[in-house]
């Protein structure tokens, strides 16, 4: 008798039924999101976002849960990563649904294991989609460190998945993960289900790390000054980041600068417009940092 037919069915096994097996290269078990579908309409053709339980996955695979004090209802720092799968749509209309959902899932165990081994937890998930929390309590003060780390690795992860792709499809797209990157105070909350304890984190935080995702490509990290300015010093000595801008039909890189949104070359060339509010946000381009000996 499968010993799993009994347990509690996790919100991420919806879609991996939907293409093959929820088994890793491993064989361990591991999950990936629910699409709703009205919702997805709703939302301009983006998958939609799906909460799931406040688990975190070691770096084998398999999932434990947080410590219980962080499911009390309370306003908590947090730094929040997101991440959109780059051209999904190419790639899922290029490729079989089994071969999609297979890339889908292999993408997002990468994401999750190395979530977990920097500290942070997945909060929300969608087909495409997901939201990373890292939170800043005092037993946690290398938060802001942690999703710096997480991201960089997150991007040298996709574009090695992307290497083994290359060869096994004989293309030339690229598997990366566009990222953005916030610090703020939210209130947070967990909601009891048949799954789990659902970890609930909505506001400006979340807004605008999930809006910067969406302006990147090809696999770029942005991140707001208010998150950058929460790095240890050592940190932000090590880290490499900065803007492009537009001068005499030319772009010219500023080392350790900040622009706002609606200044950015990029959105010049994808004509991306949003709230006033959000376009006022001082943001920079992460590319890498350098480790001392």
């Amino acid at each position: 008798m499968n010993e799993r037919a009994n347990t509690p069915i996790h919100p991420l096994n919806a879609i991996a039924d939907q293409f093959r097996s929820t088994e890793s290269e491993s064989g361990e078990a591991f999950d990936i999101p629910e699409q709703n579908e009205s919702a997805e309409e709703l939302n301009g053709g983006q998958a939609a976002v799906t909460s799931i339980p406040l688990l975190k996955f070691s770096s084998c695979g398999n999932m434990r849960e947080v410590a219980p004090h962080l499911l009390e209802p309370a306003r908590r720092s947090v730094c929040v990563l997101s991440a959109v799968l780059d051209d999904a749509e190419t790639l899922r209309t290029e490729m079989l649904d089994e071969e999609f959902g297979e890339l889908v899932l292999r993408v997002w165990q990468i994401s999750s294991e190395t979530l977990d081994e920097n500290g942070g937890f997945i909060g929300q998930f969608g087909t495409m989609m997901f939201l990373g929390y890292f939170l800043a309590e005092d037993a946690c003060a290398q938060a802001p460190s942690n999703a710096i780390r997480c991201a960089l690795e997150l991007k040298q992860r996709m574009s090695h998945l992307g290497r083994e792709w290359k060869i096994r499809k004989g293309w030339l797209h690229n598997i990366a993960l566009n990222m953005g990157i916030h610090f703020g105070t939210e209130f947070m909350a967990s909601v009891a289900s048949a799954a789990g304890n659902h970890l609930l984190a909505l506001g400006k935080t979340v807004e605008v790390a999930s809006q910067l995702s969406k302006i990147g490509t090809d696999g770029q990290i942005w991140a707001t000054k208010k998150f950058v300015q929460r790095l240890p010093e050592k940190d932000l000595e090590q880290l490499r980041f900065g803007i492009f801008r537009s001068e005499s039909q030319r772009n010219i890189f500023i080392s350790r600068c900040f622009s706002q949104i609606k200044d950015l070359p990029v959105l010049e060339r994808t004509g991306w417009t949003s709230t006033a509010v959000f376009s006022s946000q001082a943001v920079t381009q992460i590319f890498d940092r350098q480790v001392g000996d």
